[in-house]
């Protein structure tokens, strides 16, 4: 990536334009721009995000549907983790939450905030 990659066309360099976190195509995860992710027919996944597989099961973690959210310890920030993960990390795991924006790790104890 550098300031010159363009990916959706759009003539603005994605670093000016696009946060960088985990972006799935079908099983398959990369690093980089969310326009560059958009624009390759994948899902975005959250800034912050990375393709570890923490779980072993070769499925990168972010690309498994039971991705929810996790406080990290001591006080976040938020990410999108497998039950299993969040656990080995000593994080806070709410099973029924599937975005960060819903969660506020700053603020103990932690509560989820109803999805619409």
């Amino acid at each position: 990536m550098t300031c010159e990659d363009d990916c959706n066309g759009n003539a603005i360099a994605d670093v000016c334009e696009s946060p960088i976190g985990a972006c799935c195509v079908d099983t398959t995860c990369t690093v980089g721009f969310q326009t560059c992710c958009t624009s390759q027919g994948g899902t975005f996944i959250g800034v912050g995000n990375t393709c570890d597989d923490c779980n072993g099961n070769d499925v990168p973690d972010a690309c498994e549907a039971a991705l929810r959210a996790c406080c990290l310890p001591p006080d976040g920030p938020c990410v999108l983790w497998t039950a299993q993960c969040c656990s080995d990390v000593g994080g806070q795991f709410f099973p029924t939450v599937k975005k960060c924006s819903y969660v506020d790790c700053y603020v103990l104890p932690f509560r989820p905030a109803p999805e619409p």
